[in-house]
């Protein structure tokens, strides 16, 4: 006999009844499965010693050990470049008063939610687990805007600076009468 089984089974119980109820039965029970072949044997003796074999080979699947995302979303927002599951790093841009984002995926990882974001670079890692263990990571940089607390422009109604404005110049003098 043989059966395919997923990973996700590590055990088995072997349960065997002999149609003659005096006949002894050894090979049943609890067994614990390797990844691959496994192979069990199941005899039965009757009361004048014959034997019966029965072989049964239970093939387990290899743990998977696919790292990749199914899809990768920030809501609300374009990754760049666009998703593509062998691509690891994306950068997205979001306005200053833009606090936190919510990021999406399909896969068993860690990272997804929402996250709080602070002024400049953000980065936030998606992690995908395989069944095996192995990980991949996903980078997402997110560039917050810091905003301007510069001038666009400055004016004394009735008198001049000393020179033309310039947002990244701090100092300026202005000449005014005595009265």
């Amino acid at each position: 006999y043989e059966i395919k089984l997923p990973y996700k089974f590590e055990k088995i119980n072997i349960v065997a009844e002999a149609n003659n109820p005096n006949a002894k039965i050894s090979g049943d029970g609890r067994r614990y499965l390797n990844e691959g072949n496994n192979e069990y044997e199941v005899v039965v003796t009757a009361t004048d010693g014959t034997t019966t074999t029965y072989k049964i080979i239970i093939i387990r699947e290899n743990a998977n050990d696919d790292v990749t995302l199914k899809n990768l979303i920030v809501e609300g927002y374009v990754l760049s470049p666009k998703f593509d599951k062998k691509v690891y790093e994306y950068t997205l841009n979001v306005d200053k008063d833009i606090n936190e984002i919510t990021i999406n995926a399909e896969a068993n990882l860690k990272g997804i939610g929402t996250h709080a974001l602070a002024t400049g670079e953000n980065n936030i890692y998606v992690i995908v687990t395989a069944e095996n263990g192995s990980e991949g990571k996903y980078k997402i940089t997110i560039n917050k805007n810091k905003g301007s607390s510069l001038l666009e422009s400055l004016e004394i109604i009735d008198y001049d600076l000393d020179s033309e404005f310039n947002k990244d110049k701090f100092t300026y003098y202005v000449k005014i009468n005595s009265n």
